[in-house]
């Protein structure tokens, strides 16, 4: 495996009246970092300091009108950043994206077009424009080439060698490359002979193994090696973690770029032990060194993740899990304890931290799928609809294939990333809980085979619920038909829950004795742990609410309409 790294292109940290503008705009979101950014008088300084990553952001989140008065001052190798993530889909050029990126290249102006057009790389160029023309040389002066092909006359710009594009692309390609043969004649004449004929997979192989490896270096690594970011890390305790190099080496060359700021400390994305944590970091160094390595982790997630690096939001799902699972690690080795909190960003490796998270939250989901791989009941994830609410959700979001937390509620369901060891906690004894019920039920309840598909016909998926099999069990007992799933006639409902209340008049309450009852006979039939016994008080007590919400307030001579109740299976 290898080791945590991070791209060393920064040096320490000084406060010069640039570097504080640059901490200034990136800050900043949105609106306002436009705004900051078109107002400063240093532009030009400023975006050719800007990390790649938020140029990128900046450029997204820009009025259209504005991205050219920016992006004219953007360096090669971020504008081939720009191009490395948005061109590219797997190892495949996206052919309807280069026009469009082309257009807003030549929209800054000649001067940077053609600077952009002499700094980047050679063959990228010939598979990009490789994909939008086609160019050919004449045998004889005054050939056309493509004479004896339909459509419109080829254009060129030197008379010797011949393009063929679609008719709106013709302006273009004309300004592209006639901008690239004043700039630079020989590179130009270069390029046109890598045009000529078929570019070939071989030369596309090529480009993408070079993307690769420029992605690498800003924190996108292949998949597989993305993937280290979820290796369990089991530790009990911080001492146990690899500690953090040294300081990073002074830049001889002059200002260093700065560090991407991933908005880790914006609403709703990290809990507030790790921005609280963040705060508390005093060290400039440490602090520019945290915000790198913290987009790099961010950018491993989302290579691991398999999301699309194109997309704004890709990166936001990115750093909440980033955010969480850092949240939860710090939290299993410091506690709530914020100072201490701090000392571990300080010290040890982001990504080791976010495995400590991470490895807290796959126990919890690896217990889940042992579960239901031993059959809860028989194996299906669809009798998650069985359990009742919050239960089957909390359970559902565990199972997912990138396990989230479930923070809704019934009429809100709302999944989002674990931000803490309680929530961890909790889903980890939803998981108990359930196995619990699963063994309870087919135990105790007389679950006959034909009954349940009658069920199933019967009743909406809403209202076939864990507390609908207790309950309707519990009521035909009373009625002396058995503890049994079966339907309850409807003239004999009032019947069986007058046995159950301990007065029959609105509002009724479940006879206090019957919860203590319950369990008792339970325990006859079914060996119970000390945990089980608490799940099983909690059930029933949960079961007996339902049961007085639902049908507590009928009048003495309503009979319960089962197109209107829950709980109950009424026929």
């Amino acid at each position: 495996m290898s080791e945590v790294q991070t791209p060393a292109r920064r040096g320490q940290v000084i406060a010069t009246p640039l570097r504080r503008e640059i901490d200034e705009i990136l800050s900043l979101r949105g609106e306002a970092r436009e705004e900051r950014l078109l107002a400063t008088p240093r532009l030009a300084a400023v975006v050719a300091l800007l990390p790649p990553e938020e140029l990128y952001f900046t450029l997204k989140e820009m009025d259209p009108d504005n991205v050219p008065l920016v992006l004219a001052h953007a360096r090669a190798d971020q504008v081939e950043f720009f191009l490395d993530l948005e061109l590219w889909k797997g190892d495949r050029v996206r052919p309807g994206r280069v026009v469009p990126w082309l257009r807003l290249l030549a929209s800054c102006g000649e001067a940077p077009l053609a600077r952009w057009l002499r700094q980047l790389d050679l063959a990228d160029l010939t598979l990009y424009l490789g994909r939008v023309v086609r160019v050919v040389r004449p045998h004889e002066p005054d050939e056309d080439p493509f004479q004896d092909l339909p459509g419109r006359a080829p254009i060129t710009v030197d008379g010797f060698y011949y393009v063929r594009c679609a008719a709106e692309h013709e302006d273009l390609v004309k300004t592209v490359l006639g901008v690239l043969r004043q700039a630079d004649p020989d590179r130009y004449l270069r390029l046109m002979e890598a045009l000529l004929g078929e570019v070939d997979s071989e030369l596309e192989e090529h480009v993408y193994q070079e993307r690769v490896r420029r992605l690498a270096m800003r924190g996108f690594p292949e998949w597989d090696e993305a993937m280290e970011v979820y290796v369990p890390m089991e530790v009990t305790s911080a001492r146990e973690l690899p500690v953090r190099g040294g300081p990073p080496t002074p830049d001889p060359d002059g200002e260093p770029e700065a560090a991407p700021r991933y908005p880790i400390a914006a609403p709703s994305v990290a809990p507030d032990l790790v921005v609280r944590a963040l705060g508390r970091v005093r060290d400039p160094a440490a602090a520019e060194s945290i915000q790198l390595e913290l987009a790099t982790l961010t950018n491993r997630v989302m290579v691991a993740d398999r999301l699309d690096l194109d997309r704004m939001e890709s990166y936001g799902r990115a750093l909440a899990k980033v955010a969480g699972y850092l949240a939860i690690g710090l939290e299993a080795l410091a506690g709530p304890d914020e100072e201490a909190a701090a000392r571990l960003l300080e010290r040890h490796w982001l990504q080791h931290l976010f495995r400590v998270g991470w490895t807290r939250i796959a126990a919890a989901r690896n217990r889940a799928r042992h579960v239901f791989r031993r059959g809860w009941p028989e194996g299906h994830k669809e009798r998650l609809l069985f359990l009742d609410p919050p239960l089957g959700e909390i359970l559902d979001g565990l199972l997912r294939p990138h396990p989230l937390w479930y923070a809704g509620d019934e009429a809100a369901p709302v999944y989002r990333e674990f931000r803490a060891v309680s929530e961890v906690d909790r889903a980890s004894r939803a998981v108990d809980k359930a196995e619990f019920l699963g063994r309870f039920l087919l135990s105790v309840v007389d679950l006959r085979l034909d009954d349940c598909k009658e069920a199933l016909r019967d009743l909406e998926p809403e209202h076939l619920k864990t507390s609908t099999v207790f309950l309707t069990s519990l009521v035909n007992a009373a009625l002396d038909r058995g503890f049994r799933f079966a339907p309850i006639p409807r003239r004999r409902a009032r019947e069986g829950l007058a046995k159950v209340w301990e007065e029959d008049r609105p509002p009724r309450r479940v006879k206090p004795s019957l919860a203590d009852a319950s369990v008792e006979w339970v325990e006859l039939l079914l060996p119970l742990s000390g945990t089980d016994r608490m799940f099983l008080r909690e059930f029933v007590l949960e079961c007996f609410g339902l049961l007085e919400e639902e049908f507590g307030h009928l009048a003495p001579d309503e009979v319960p309409d089962p197109r209107f109740t829950r709980g109950l299976w009424i026929r």
